[in-house]
């Protein structure tokens, strides 16, 4: 009997594994569950192969191909049944030989029909693989356009505050002209005051000049006196020098009448005596003719 393989997840086993049509059917004791697709499963859609492989053993672990004890299938019988791998357009399948030395045991050979152990590779086509990198664009683009319309609505949300923020200080700026324009009222109203007490001052200032021109003629009135003054001044001290001049001839004049006094009192004196002195030798010569 020729058997049709299937891969499918074992729930019990937790990994893919390969099982024939009669050997499910036989387990689930009907034949609907053999004919059951697999049609959300990625790895049930595969293209169909260039070539046939000759199946014995199928694992979906690397740990299992060099075991004896695994939870790959095993046909049984290596030259009797042959696996068929079919799928839709979109996915890629690649068949190379098996590698123990590389880490995901794929090698890079191309698989002979002789190995014993090859590994397939499942993946998706340069066009699906486009698609979806368009797809990706596509999505990064959107959020990107999200997070631009996000900024701007922030942006919007910060100019509405700033706005706000404007009419705010739009009324504070109109409070403080009308404050302004009142005291600019004010400033006038002093200014006017000002220049009526400037005009007074000038009054002022006018009649000031006016006493002031009076005291600088009643000055130079008493300059010219005060001239005079000096002058007499001058005169009177040159009058007292004449003065302190003759009285000072009058004293030298005086003093010599003061010491010819004094010699003609000593004449006096001498001739006083000699008067005695003769009227001591009358009465001598009268006593002598007595």
């Amino acid at each position: 009997m020729n058997k049709v393989f299937k891969i499918v997840w074992s729930k019990t086993k937790g990994c893919y594994v390969v099982a024939s049509e009669f050997a499910k059917s036989h387990q689930s004791g009907a034949t609907r569950a053999s004919r059951k697709v697999m049609a959300t499963l990625l790895l049930s859609s595969m293209v169909l192969m260039q070539h046939s492989v000759y199946a014995s053993y199928i694992t979906a672990d690397k740990g299992f191909m060099d075991g004896k004890n695994s939870v790959g299938f095993d046909t049984g019988n290596v030259s009797s049944y042959r696996l068929l791998l079919r799928g839709i357009n979109g996915i890629t399948t690649t068949l190379t030989t098996y590698d123990t030395n590389a880490e995901d045991g794929v090698g890079t050979g191309k698989a002979m029909t002789g190995s014993n152990k090859q590994v397939l590779t499942i993946g998706l086509s340069t066009e699906s693989q486009e698609k979806l990198d368009q797809a990706a664009s596509s999505a990064a683009s959107s959020a990107s356009s999200a997070e631009s319309s996000a900024s701007s609505a922030t942006a919007a949300d910060s100019s509405a505050t700033n706005a706000s923020s404007s009419a705010t200080a739009a009324d504070s700026s109109a409070s403080s002209a009308s404050s302004s324009a009142t005291a600019a009222d004010s400033s006038a109203f002093s200014a006017a005051s000002s220049a009526t007490a400037a005009d007074s001052s000038a009054s002022s200032a006018s009649s000031s000049a006016t006493a002031a021109d009076s005291s600088a003629s009643s000055a130079a009135s008493s300059a010219t006196a005060a001239d005079s003054s000096a002058s007499s001044a001058a005169s009177s001290a040159t009058a007292a020098d004449s003065s302190a001049s003759s009285a000072a001839s009058s004293a030298t004049a005086a003093a010599s009448s003061a010491t010819a006094a004094d010699s003609s009192a000593s004449s006096a004196t001498s001739s006083a005596t000699a008067a005695d002195s003769s009227a001591s030798s009358a009465a001598s010569s009268a006593t002598a003719a007595d």
